[in-house]
């Protein structure tokens, strides 16, 4: 099953990675599991500064040319999405419509120049929440879930989203989601219901807020974690 949850966030760079998850140089020595990340130029940069990462989703049980083919479609609909609300992106984050998606074919390549050899590493993996069969108990020093979780679908529950955390903080000694606001980039309600079932499970859990807003109101990630 191929859920494309998050078709708009393609391409990415290295640097909003860092900044959305407040990553600093201990973080960047970990093994880093980058859960439903979609294609971005973080794994391969981060592989090129011998940094650990490994990217999981089910976009990557497709092969390169499949993906390929969906990146037009991809950056058009990204450009109307900001195009008919922008009131709900912050300017400076993007630039002119024309500069914001040179950006995003900027990282892309980067992605695709060297998808098939980071796939044969094992650097991606088509494994995709709430279960990762595939990785073994804090296998990684830590967990990043970008644009998948806290947005408006009915079915990601309360149950769904601790699930989810849960999960990811069986392969790995934290987690850190980003971002918590829904698609109309007010704060996502099931948050706190989130925050107190982690809670009541004995899992510390930190909002903390962040350098990284493309979207407005999208500025701090949720930590969660056990002593």
């Amino acid at each position: 099953m191929e859920l494309f949850t998050n078709l708009y966030f393609w391409g990415e760079s290295y640097e909003n990675v860092i900044n959305m998850f407040d990553l600093d140089e201990h973080d960047l020595k970990k093994s880093i599991l980058d859960c439903m990340g979609p294609p971005s130029s973080f794994t391969p940069l981060a592989r090129k500064a011998g940094q650990k990462v490994v990217s999981c989703s089910d976009v990557y049980g497709s092969n390169k040319e499949a993906l390929e083919e969906k990146v037009p479609d991809i950056l058009r609909q990204t450009l109307s999405i900001i195009g008919d609300n922008p009131g709900r992106f912050v300017g400076s984050a993007i630039g002119t419509p024309k500069e914001y998606s040179e950006k995003l074919k900027a990282n892309l390549d980067l992605f695709f120049k060297t998808y098939d050899d980071d796939f044969k590493q094992d650097l991606y993996s088509p494994e995709a929440l709430p279960v990762l069969n595939d990785f073994n108990v804090h296998e990684f020093g830590l967990a990043i879930c970008r644009h998948f979780l806290f947005k408006e679908n009915a079915n990601f529950t309360v149950d769904f989203h601790v699930r989810c955390i849960k999960e990811m903080c069986r392969v790995a000694k934290e987690c850190r989601i980003f971002p918590l606001v829904g698609a109309n980039s007010e704060p996502a309600k099931i948050l706190p219901e989130v925050i107190k079932a982690l809670q009541d499970e004995g899992f510390d859990v930190e909002v903390r807020k962040v350098s990284y807003e493309l979207r407005r109101n999208a500025n701090a990630m949720l930590r969660v974690w056990k002593s």
